[in-house]
């Protein structure tokens, strides 16, 4: 049974950076867990910032089931992770970060609204808000975490691990260019 201090829906929390977040939905609150990681991430002044999500459902039905959606602010990124992904045979989609989606986010209040809608735009869009780094890539991989036969045929069913080949090697090529 849920105790007294578990999250209800409606419920103002203060998240790491301040800002108030009110959660419409108690099954969105890793989104919150992931935005106040990406702003502690901040304090390392890290150079590249790779961040791994499940939360959104809805994307399955844009995309499909053949690629991961990833979001990132930089083509230089893009190019770098569309390499990895042909390099591993695993598909990436790039989906936009329209400030559109940051401003549905938010109610009359000025308060952060998560919950409100499951698009995969809207919650990235909400996670770039806690994070001052440009080379930032988000990757999506709710519709690509489980494969079956019929999407596709070279993974068996159940869980596929994907997007993990295309950033070990994202992550690999990264490294042996910056070495140099």
């Amino acid at each position: 049974m849920p105790g007294c201090n578990a999250i209800k829906p409606g419920e103002r929390l203060i998240a790491m950076d301040g800002s108030v977040v009110q959660l419409r939905s108690s099954d969105v609150a890793g989104q919150l867990v992931l935005a106040d990681a990406l702003h502690y991430s901040n304090h390392f002044k890290p150079r590249v910032v790779l961040s791994v999500d499940s939360s959104s459902p809805g994307i399955g039905k844009s995309i499909g089931t053949v690629g991961a959606a990833a979001f990132t602010p930089l083509d230089s990124l893009w190019t770098r992770v569309q390499g990895a992904a042909i390099h591993t045979g695993d598909r990436s989609v790039r989906l936009p970060l329209w400030n559109i989606h940051r401003e549905r986010m938010v109610n009359y209040e000025g308060d952060h609204v998560i919950g409100r809608d499951d698009s995969s735009c809207s919650t990235t869009s909400f996670l770039k808000q806690f994070i001052h780094s440009k080379d930032w890539i988000h990757f999506e991989m709710d519709n690509v975490m489980v494969s079956c036969q019929k999407d596709c045929p070279y993974l068996r069913d159940g869980m596929s691990g994907r997007p993990t080949r295309t950033l070990i090697e994202l992550i690999a090529q990264m490294t042996c260019i910056d070495c140099k």
